[in-house]
């Protein structure tokens, strides 16, 4: 584990999430393809290496493990389609 996903995922993290987690009553807030219902993630709605903001609740939302493993997938998944840049 490096030092800054220490760092984003230190006790600060673990408090907001419980809050996060809380807030939504622990309820996945994306209801995809085979969501379990049941929220056990907290998932960054702008993720926080592109400038979402890492703390700020109205940027997190709780979700389930399958809906949270689809969406971080869906996200590797673009990035790799992103065309070249063309000089």
């Amino acid at each position: 584990m490096s030092m800054t996903r220490n760092v984003v995922y230190g006790s600060r993290w673990r408090q907001v999430r419980l809050t996060v987690l809380q807030r939504d009553g622990w309820q996945c807030q994306i209801r995809g393809p085979r969501c379990t219902g049941r929220a056990s993630d907290v998932d960054h709605i702008i993720d926080w290496h592109i400038g979402g903001a890492l703390y700020d609740l109205e940027n997190l939302r709780s979700v389930c493990r399958t809906c949270h493993n689809r969406k971080t997938h869906a996200g590797h998944v673009q990035a790799e389609r992103r065309p070249s840049r063309e000089w």
